[in-house]
């Protein structure tokens, strides 16, 4: 019999049968949920559940009918509930509300987009340039009052779509000095609304007492629709020691209200 050394031919044959039956194998393993080594985590959170239905490890989390990720690990805490790891794919949260703790154990809160974070951002830079539009012709008013920060802030597009929106119907029925705009922290997105407005509470072109005028601004707040009535309203002490009435909206910021699908 004769013996001859294989060629460069046959062993490139043979790698890539051996590469494609590893990347079947590889497949397989991740589809039934196996762990595959240094691929990335998405971002985990751990929730309580007092009952578990049918739940099981693998199972797939989904936002308005869109699977965003799966559950890692279910076990049962010292209260006898069910605590379920959630993952949630990187690719659905691509904006970072706030971020706490060390590197090495930073815990990030973000915002979960259904469709991607390319449509999400596609939405966020068109309400931005829509938001930019209406601070702009805001800060023109005569109703409304502003800080350098605060007018920056308006016609830079950097104000929650609702916080335009409520402005405008305060600044309808009386005279408002905007001091400021926040609710970012630390990590957050640059691209993250501000969600935060401090007013003064008072205003002398209203022809109203410091109690009135702010009693006034409540009400106007409370009976807002849903879609634009604040998380919290309180007063509050700005850096100078300044009263102020603090105006707070939930994140995260909704899209699409200033320019709504026709």
């Amino acid at each position: 019999m004769q013996k001859r050394a294989p060629t460069l031919a046959n062993i490139l044959v043979i790698v890539l049968f051996a590469l494609s039956c590893f990347g079947l194998l590889l497949f397989l393993w991740e589809s039934f949920g196996g762990p595959v080594p240094l691929k990335p985590e998405g971002y985990r959170f751990t929730v309580n559940l007092s009952r578990t239905l049918s739940l099981a490890e693998e199972s797939d989390v989904r936002i308005s009918g869109v699977e965003v990720g799966h559950i890692v690990s279910l076990k049962l805490n010292n209260e006898g509930h069910t605590q379920a790891t959630v993952e949630i794919a990187a690719r659905y949260a691509p904006t970072v509300l706030a971020s706490f703790g060390p590197a090495s154990a930073r815990v990030s809160v973000r915002v979960i987009a259904p469709k991607g974070p390319a449509a999400y951002k596609d939405a966020l830079a068109a309400d931005q340039k829509i938001s930019k539009t209406v601070g702009t012709g805001l800060v023109t008013s005569s109703q409304i009052t502003e800080t350098p920060a605060a007018k920056a802030a308006m016609t830079g597009g950097r104000v929650d779509s609702r916080a335009l929106i409520v402005i405008t119907a305060l600044a309808s029925e009386h005279p408002i000095d905007i001091l400021s705009f926040g609710g970012t922290y630390a990590g957050t997105s640059a691209d993250a609304p501000l969600r935060v407005v401090d007013l003064a509470e008072t205003d002398a072109a209203a022809h109203l007492g410091q109690s009135a005028y702010v009693r006034s601004m409540i009400e106007l707040l409370r009976v807002q629709p849903a879609t634009y009535r604040p998380l919290r309203v309180s007063t509050v002490s700005l850096a100078g020691g300044q009263k102020a009435l603090q105006v707070e909206f939930a994140a995260p910021s909704p899209v699409g209200l200033l320019n709504p699908p026709q």
